[in-house]
Order: structure tokens, then C-alpha cells, then sequence
């Protein structure tokens, strides 16, 4: 529990350096249970926009002595799923850009002793100890909105939004729902309207299990949605997808994107609130 965690030569005192190597095997263990459980969330060197977000979950996994089977075993499912959320808010609201040393040490008052449990992972602590803007308001929901499917932000955005999918595996993809050669085909109005910046992002993108991708392969929107609700109910599939109750025809593309959008907002209020 050093006081001071910057990285600088007078923190790699002798004292320090034995009291690493004497318990370095806790903390390789720590670290390489940390990366599994990256795994199972699906992050990647490209989508996990900060390695600065990690240093916390390390830092708690060490402190609790879990870091065998922390990322698979089903007793620790509700922490995964705290460590989860906090991991996507954190990286959303890019938490760590700027002054990372001043946040790490804000956090880390939320992991003394008595915090220390593997009860629950202090989500709640470590935002009421930072001291930046973590709120959810309606600006901060149209920005995460309005972000791109090329963008990295977009895999924590769609990951969110679609949890159930194998991302251990990496058996997922993203989708343009109105494929994206088909945007060439929107009315002029539409065109002017929403430009590709708006049909290219998260109000028009889902996440797919990679098969269930392969089985759309380029199919407009109602022509994919009518295929598969022949043997699912229409309903469900259509809320387990985000998509509006609508006309899916390209031509109601307007309809579709104002309807798409208000699904969004509300479920993305709700996930980060």
C-alpha cells in the first residue's frame, strides 16, 4: 500500500524491489487472471482504448487473493459483471486520459482494507472518489450515439447493448442493420439528412453472433428480419435486437433511424446509469 504510485525512479527503491520480487508470483498470477477476464469481455489491444483501466481490477484481484479460475468460475459471476460495467464506463468516459497517476490514486482510496472483499467490486467508491465528470446525461448518450463502426469506442458501446454474445471466443460481429452498400440507395432527402456519419453509427449497428452474420450476409434489413422471425417469435427477436417495431424498408430509413435512436438512449440510460 505505498503511498506513492507514480511511475519515477525514486519509487524503485531496494525496499520496494524485494517486496515485488518476493511477491511477484501473486502478481504475475493477478495479472494473468486479469488478461483471461479481458478475454471473456472481448477486449482487444485495439478496443481496450486505455491499459491504464486495468491497474484497478489487477489491483483488486490481487488484494483478494482470487486470481485462479476468477474469470470462469460461476461464483464470482455478479463481480465479473460489476468489473465489466465499470471497465466499459470507464473507457466511455474516458477516465484515464490526461492526468492517470492523479486518477489511479483517487481510485485506489476506494480499495483500503476494509473495502477489500470479494463481495462486490467498489463500484459505487471509485466514482465517488474521482474527480471527474462520470455522469450520464442526455449529451453524453447523443455522443455515444453518434460514434462510428470503424471507432474503437463502438465494441464497449455494442457490447453493452448485447451481452449475451460468445466474446471469449470471439464468435461476434458487428453489423450495419440497413447494410452499408445499401446506403447508395437512400432517398436524397435521407441522404442530405442523415449523411454516412449518422448511417454509419451505432443508431444503425448491432452485434451478431458470427454465424448468425454469416446467415444475414448482406440481406436488407426486412428481408433478414422476415426470414427469421418465420421460426422465432417476432417480438422477441426484434426487442433481443434493438430494433423498432417499424416498416424495416429502406425507404422508411427516417422512421427506422428515430425509432432505432429512442430504443437506445433508453437502454444505454439505464445500462450506465
Amino acid at each position: 500500500y505505498s503511498t506513492d504510485i507514480k511511475f519515477k525512479v525514486n519509487n524503485f527503491s531496494k525496499e520496494n524491489a524485494q517486496l515485488f520480487e518476493k511477491k511477484w508470483d501473486e502478481i504475475r498470477d493477478a495479472l494473468l487472471e486479469t488478461f483471461n477476464l479481458l478475454k471473456v469481455f472481448g477486449f482487444n489491444d485495439y478496443t481496450l482504448t486505455s491499459k491504464n483501466s486495468i491497474l484497478p481490477i489487477v489491483y483488486w484481484i490481487y488484494h483478494n487473493k482470487i486470481y485462479k479460475d476468477f474469470s470462469t468460475k460461476i461464483e464470482y459471476k455478479n463481480q465479473r459483471l460489476e468489473i465489466k460495467k465499470w471497465l466499459h464506463i470507464s473507457l466511455l468516459k474516458q477516465l484515464f486520459s490526461g492526468t492517470s497517476d492523479s486518477v489511479l490514486s483517487q481510485i485506489r482510496r476506494a480499495f483500503s482494507p476494509e473495502k477489500l472483499t470479494t463481495s462486490s467490486y467498489p463500484i459505487q467508491e471509485i466514482f465517488s472518489f474521482v474527480k471527474k465528470d462520470i455522469s450520464i446525461g442526455s449529451e453524453f448518450i447523443e455522443e455515444l450515439l453518434n460514434i462510428q463502426y470503424e471507432e474503437a469506442q463502438s465494441f464497449s458501446i455494442l457490447a453493452l447493448l448485447f451481452p449475451h454474445l460468445d466474446y471469449k471466443n470471439n464468435s461476434f460481429h458487428k453489423d450495419h442493420l440497413h447494410p452499408k452498400d445499401e446506403f447508395k440507395n437512400l432517398s436524397n432527402e435521407d441522404k442530405t439528412k442523415y449523411s454516412w456519419g449518422q448511417y454509419n453509427s451505432i443508431c444503425n449497428l448491432q452485434m451478431l453472433d458470427a454465424n448468425e452474420n454469416m446467415s444475414k450476409n448482406g440481406k436488407s434489413l426486412n428481408e433478414w428480419v422476415e426470414k427469421e422471425v418465420k421460426t422465432k417469435d417476432r417480438t422477441t427477436f426484434l426487442e433481443n435486437h434493438l430494433i423498432p417495431d417499424v416498416d424495416l424498408e429502406l425507404n422508411n430509413f427516417d422512421n427506422f433511424y428515430t425509432s432505432r435512436k429512442k430504443i437506445l438512449t433508453i437502454k444505454l440510460t439505464d445500462l450506465l446509469s
